[in-house]
């Protein structure tokens, strides 16, 4: 049973668009609510945290495939996964942390559930220990043990591959993921546009409760580009691109209108994203798609993807200005960034950081600085480099940096060569390359929803190998 024979819009119309899309998109929108109004009640916090775990142990009781379905639910439709915490933790790092010790007990009864390719298991040896060599170098230049473990979170994450690879046997949980994908489409776009029209009605403002529940709680950027426009940006948007180049290689394959309405959608978020690095990402992705496709098909979905977003962005504007602007010096500012940084503030910024985060590479350019590093001048403090291809390399060392650009090689390699055979792993091998070109601007491969997005594929990929 292929996934992507879902893709065809038959199958969607059968499988995908349920009652339990309803249940899920209600299940998205509630967990903010109560987020909100439970934003200053840390032990109702820490109720619904206990709640959510005993959920999740309940659910692994009954099948453990259940337990995996409510933890990707979390994972796609919580945010960031800080609405709620219990003594400083997130739910999610929680529910990962407890998933995979009832999985990993679980398994030492049922040892097929521990079986992986011995290309994936050679390639976690090493990389884990790179990842100890890294931590303790941090320790031996005095980082504070608090930045290291937090640098240690995201890698839990990596061992969720022993069960996503097993994920796939079941038919059932690819028509879940599927519906949950839409899902999460649908609310983001819902949710963005909700929150764009707070700000400019005025009906939110900066610094107030609701727009410092966004920040420390979803982790957003609200800033205003203009005084019509307000920038909103989600870390989970780091999934917008990758889904846009599936969508169009299956617009590509299928030619159905039900995948210009999911554009559509994505062009909506998209359009208040509106980042830089999204959409030289984007673009790149874009022209993979070429590969295997006509000029003709390709140029369609090339001039339809930037049409939809370009057209948003100019309603948009025009709408919540009332005619008196359309936007588009917005996007003069933007792409004058990134020839010229100093035209405008945030690339400014991340150039500000550039010399001392040279300087970091300079002085241990083969071991690193190690785990909880940050840059530290007389003018900066922080631990958000932004420059992601430079962080790997300042944490893990150079054999760290390289290791990832092999291991993503291999990954290139392994899906192109599905390619040959079937087209629409196309939008996989764009998606990384488009990861790929976000992260030097972008800590993306690292990021939580990098990691789950590359070990979702490499489980897939090496799955379905095995059963041709």
């Amino acid at each position: 049973y292929n996934i992507y024979v879902m893709l065809a819009f038959s199958n969607i119309k059968a499988k995908i668009i349920s009652t339990q899309v309803y249940w899920l998109i209600l299940a998205f929108f509630s967990v903010r609510l109560l987020s909100f109004t439970l934003r200053d009640a840390v032990f109702l916090q820490g109720l619904v945290v206990i709640s959510a775990l005993i959920i999740l142990i309940y659910l692994f009781n009954k099948n453990w495939h259940y337990a995996l379905q409510f933890l990707l639910a979390e994972y796609l439709l919580g945010g960031v996964g800080h609405f709620f915490e219990l003594t400083d933790m997130s739910l999610r790092t929680l529910l990962t942390i407890v998933f995979l010790i009832l999985y990993f007990s679980y398994s030492l009864k049922h040892k097929e559930l521990l079986q992986l390719p011995k290309k994936i298991v050679y390639s976690l040896s090493i990389f884990f220990v790179i990842i100890f060599a890294a931590a303790l170098i941090g320790w031996q230049n005095h980082n504070p043990l608090p930045l290291i473990i937090q640098d240690l979170i995201p890698i839990i994450f990596i061992f969720l591959i022993f069960p996503l690879y097993h994920f796939w046997k079941n038919k059932n949980n690819k028509i879940f993921l599927a519906r949950l994908l839409f899902v999460w489409l649908i609310s983001s776009a819902s949710w963005t546009l909700f929150n764009f029209i707070l700000f400019t009605t005025d009906l939110a403002v900066l610094h107030q409760p609701y727009y410092n529940w966004l920040r420390d709680f979803a982790l957003a950027k609200i800033t205003a580009s203009s005084i019509y426009f307000w920038r909103i940006v989600f870390p989970e948007q780091l999934l917008l691109v990758p889904v846009i180049l599936i969508i169009s290689t299956a617009w590509l394959k299928y030619k159905h209108n039900f995948y210009l309405v999911l554009l559509l959608l994505s062009g909506l978020i998209f359009s208040l994203n509106i980042s830089r690095a999204y959409i030289l990402g984007l673009l790149l992705g874009l022209l993979i798609l070429k590969y295997k496709n006509s000029w003709r098909s390709w140029f369609k979905i090339l001039i339809l993807n930037i049409l939809i977003i370009f057209s948003i962005f100019t309603i948009i504007n025009i709408v919540s200005s009332q005619g008196a602007d359309n936007g588009w010096g917005i996007l003069g500012i933007k792409f004058r960034g990134i020839t010229a940084p100093q035209t405008e503030v945030s690339s400014q910024s991340r150039m500000e950081l550039l010399p001392p985060i040279v300087d970091m590479i300079k002085d241990a350019p083969i071991l690193g600085q190690g785990l909880g590093q940050s840059v530290i001048t007389d003018e900066i403090n922080t631990r958000h480099f932004d420059w992601g291809w430079f962080e790997i390399w300042i944490k893990w060392g150079l054999a760290g940096l390289l290791f990832t650009l092999i291991l993503l090689g291999f990954l290139m390699k392994r899906v192109f060569e599905q390619t040959k055979n079937q087209e629409l792993y196309l939008g996989l091998l764009a998606s990384v390359l488009a990861i790929m070109l976000i992260n030097i601007t972008t800590p993306a491969i690292f990021h939580i929803f990098g990691i789950l997005y590359f070990i979702t594929i490499v489980s897939w990929i090496y799955y379905h190998e095995q059963l041709v």
